[in-house]
């Protein structure tokens, strides 16, 4: 009789070879077969997946948590970027709003012909405008120097009487010495209707120092100048003649 090979030793995965996926299913026929074998092949398929999930990849369950928690951040972070970005942009609104009420307007240049509100006072005037006014201002032409004074020395008075109190003439005369005038001389008007009635100095229009004494006399005594007429026609024409008339 020939050898016929043991059927369970060419089927057992432990016969000097690896297992493979086909080697659980060998297990489980002997365990269904035997009393007490579901529960060690129970066991042996726990220790088996057990041993699988820890060498294996990581799970599904704790990539999961970790993509969640990644999430978790992003989200804050985007809260908190949101809200401080609007905080910043509200405190620069606040800050902006300050700003404009601090700056006044600026003032507006008043229309055509309208006066500018509180500036009632004039402005001072520059010290150049002065400076320039004062150059611009014509110059005053001097003063005309006044005729020089009479030469009471060496001027000819002559007196005449032309009234009805005898020695008024005489009297002039003294007085007039004692004003200075050294060449004075004395004498009557004995004509009528002369029409002089108060004392009066003459004097030759033609001759400026004449007048001047004239003028001098008369200030100094209270009497008017008038130029020589026809009534002293007859008098020397190199003195001033006093005529002495009227009330004395």
């Amino acid at each position: 009789m020939g050898h016929v090979p043991d059927q369970n030793l060419n089927q057992n995965p432990d016969s000097g070879r690896h297992r493979v996926d086909g080697d659980f299913e060998y297990y489980e026929s002997i365990e269904e077969s035997t009393p007490g074998g579901a529960a060690a092949g129970a066991a042996t398929a726990g220790t088996a997946t057990a041993s699988g999930d820890s060498n294996g990849p990581i799970p599904l369950r704790g990539l999961a948590m970790v993509l969640i928690f990644i999430a978790i951040l992003l989200v804050g972070w985007a809260f908190y970027s949101m809200f401080s970005g609007s905080g910043d942009d509200a405190a620069a609104g606040n800050e902006t709003v300050v700003v404009e009420e601090e700056q006044a307007p600026a003032p507006q240049d008043p229309a055509p012909g309208a006066e500018a509100p509180g500036n009632d006072e004039a402005p001072l005037p520059d010290e150049n405008d002065t400076n320039n006014a004062d150059n611009d201002a014509p110059a005053e032409a001097p003063e005309p120097a006044g005729p020089a004074p009479a030469d009471r020395g060496s001027t000819n008075v002559l007196v005449l009487n032309n009234s009805t109190s005898p020695g008024w003439a005489d009297e002039t005369g003294g007085d007039l010495g004692q004003q200075g005038w050294a060449n004075v001389n004395g004498g009557n008007l004995a004509r009528d209707n002369t029409g002089i009635t108060a004392p009066t100095v003459f004097f030759d229009p033609g001759n400026d120092a004449q007048r001047v004494a004239a003028e001098e006399i008369a200030r100094d005594n209270g009497w008017v100048t008038q130029p020589r007429n026809d009534v002293l026609n007859d008098q020397p024409m190199d003195s001033v003649i006093v005529v002495v008339a009227g009330e004395r």
